[in-house]
């Protein structure tokens, strides 16, 4: 009620006016009245649950990061009676549970980054990396300070200034660059030793002076390998090949369906789509019971996280055709080296496609500097072409200018004609032009009149004398 209200109101009481004459006492006494303390952990709740919905901030990340990863490493270094599960299976597993998950929606790219990040058996692992690791509430709290510095290199770094956007294996490098950054921590205290770094080389050291001979290592090496490269490719051919036809597909419609408005298929999904591919390939490679498939996990899960371009940035079957092969080659390189760091296999996918791009950017110069190459050349060649047909008509002036001029017989005085007075130079021009232009039919050379002199004293007509100035025939004509 208002104040007009009140004052047009005769039985209204003095006393309804007592809270505004007394507003210290009305803030005080409405403490016990004031319903403003629930409603504001309400709101406070509610608030934490939106942005929980929405996985932006980073302490929400951190949380699905560290939760993800600790279910990772739980489920790859679980220790029950006959349970022992690779870890790439573990981590293609989660990450199909969490995609098609539709409480995780906004949660997926933090999750999946959680995944590679417990996706490991290196923290822990100080002797060789077959001897099982002692799982301990240190494993799980060295897990935490990984997955806080991955966090923030994410939300810092690659997020906020949009690093390796649109790259393959860009979620997977995130992973190797926070656990490189958190090295210089971990190998002091004993959790993860220097020597993983170069672990393969010493590996493979140890494996020549085994009882086994030295060509049937090489064999089975060469059968890793190769197993290993057809497993990227095929991964990463199939998936990112699905999701351009895909695409395709979609844009058909649109171009299609301009004209009555039909709702169109969603998009694929870039990461549950190669993910799920390469976990159906790895049952049907263990229903098979090959002797290598661990290698073949590893190109499988190579082949996803190429896979996961983004299609501006890979459009075609070739290209991600090609991404593979490099992708594959960097693996193999790399195999010696960072065994066992969390997130190697999306790094040897982005390294693949960073080297398909480099080798474009080249390509690119390369043909810029030919063409170019080649229209110097070709002006070089004109140029020398004209230069000569200069030489021979300069040769013709001359020889005109030495001819001796013949006898005037006429003696009465003629006006000189516009056409009458061209230097040597405007000849010579006027012929490099028709040269020009029979050498070079298809080039459009347009051929000009020389410029023309004209003077009162070369006319007889009266409006021509003028104020005594020379001028263009074309500027008497305009006048």
């Amino acid at each position: 009620m208002t104040k007009q209200t009140e004052s047009a109101n005769p039985n209204s009481s003095e006393e309804d006016s007592l809270p505004a004459a007394h507003p210290n006492e009305h803030k005080r006494n409405s403490r016990f009245l004031d319903t403003s303390f629930p409603s504001q952990h309400c709101n406070l709740l509610f608030t934490m649950i939106h942005r929980l919905k929405e996985g932006k901030q980073l302490w929400v990340q951190l949380l699905t990061i560290y939760t993800t990863a600790v279910l990772t490493y739980g489920y790859t270094n679980s220790r029950l009676e006959g349970i022992h599960t690779n870890v790439q299976i573990a981590i293609m597993t989660l990450i199909t549970l969490i995609g098609v998950s539709p409480l995780m929606s906004t949660h997926l790219i933090p999750a999946t980054i959680g995944v590679f990040t417990g996706g490991h058996t290196i923290i822990g692992s100080i002797g060789l990396m077959e001897d099982e690791i002692e799982v301990t509430w240190r494993n799980y709290v060295c897990l935490l300070l990984l997955s806080t510095v991955v966090a923030f290199v994410w939300q810092f770094a690659v997020a906020k200034y949009k690093l390796f956007d649109g790259y393959s294996g860009r979620l997977g490098t995130t992973t190797f660059i926070g656990m490189n950054v958190a090295m210089p921590v971990f190998a002091p205290f004993g959790v993860v030793s220097w020597d993983r770094y170069y672990y393969g080389l010493v590996q493979v050291l140890n494996s020549a002076e085994d009882s086994i001979p030295l060509s049937r290592a090489w064999i089975e090496e060469a059968e890793l390998a190769i197993g290993y490269v057809i497993a990227v490719v095929f991964i990463g051919v199939l998936g990112g090949g699905i999701r351009v036809m895909h695409n395709s597909y979609i844009k058909r419609l649109e171009a299609d369906n301009n004209d009555s408005p039909k709702q169109m298929p969603p998009a694929l999904n870039n990461i549950v789509l190669p993910v799920l591919l390469a976990l159906m390939s790895m049952l049907l490679v263990i229903v098979s019971g090959y002797k290598h498939a661990s290698a073949l996990f590893n190109g499988f899960a190579v082949g996803s996280y190429v896979a996961m371009a983004s299609l501006q940035k890979i459009s075609s079957f070739r290209m991600f055709a090609l991404v593979s092969l490099l992708a594959a080659g960097w693996g193999l390189a790399l195999t010696p080296f960072c065994v066992g760091f969390p997130g190697k296999s999306g790094f040897t996918a982005m390294m693949g496609h960073a080297t398909c791009c480099l080798l474009e950017s080249a390509q690119k110069v390369m043909r810029a500097q030919r063409q170019a190459q080649e229209k110097k050349q070709q002006q070089q060649q004109q140029l020398v072409a004209t230069s000569s047909y200069d030489d021979d008509y300069s040769e013709q002036d001359d020889a005109d200018q030495e001819a001796p001029e013949s006898p005037r017989t006429d003696h009465h005085f003629k006006p000189k004609t516009e056409y009458s007075v061209i230097t040597k130079h405007q000849r010579r021009q006027e012929r490099k032009l028709r040269h020009l232009r029979e050498s070079n039919p298809n080039d459009k050379v347009e051929l000009r009149d020389p410029p023309i002199l004209h003077h009162r004293a070369w006319s007889a007509k009266k409006e021509d004398i003028d104020d005594g100035e020379w001028r263009h025939s074309l500027e008497k004509n305009l006048v």
